[in-house]
């Protein structure tokens, strides 16, 4: 695995759930979004882990990506007042 290929899976996460509808509820979806999480930092660390070949810099632009991605995954689940708008 090469680090465009881990860069342009974190990258699919990170579009989807910033283009992706929000959840019309209220609640925070805590849960959901651990587990999303979970996921993300599983896949993420498998990934490097294959990847013996990583520099510094790649393996800290991997985790810069990471985050971006973790915030969107937040802020999907994490907008109650945006997605009433949405939906009314």
């Amino acid at each position: 695995m090469n680090y465009l290929r881990i860069r342009l899976i974190l990258s699919v996460y990170k579009a989807f759930y910033k283009n992706c509808p929000q959840t019309s509820t209220r609640i925070a979806h805590y849960n959901i979004i651990l587990k999303h999480v979970r996921v993300l930092r599983r896949l993420t660390n498998c990934l490097k882990d294959i990847s013996f070949d990583l520099t510094t810099e790649e393996k800290a632009t991997i985790e810069q990506d990471y985050v971006e991605a973790l915030i969107a995954i937040y802020e999907h689940f994490r907008r109650p007042y945006q997605c009433r708008l949405i939906y009314t």
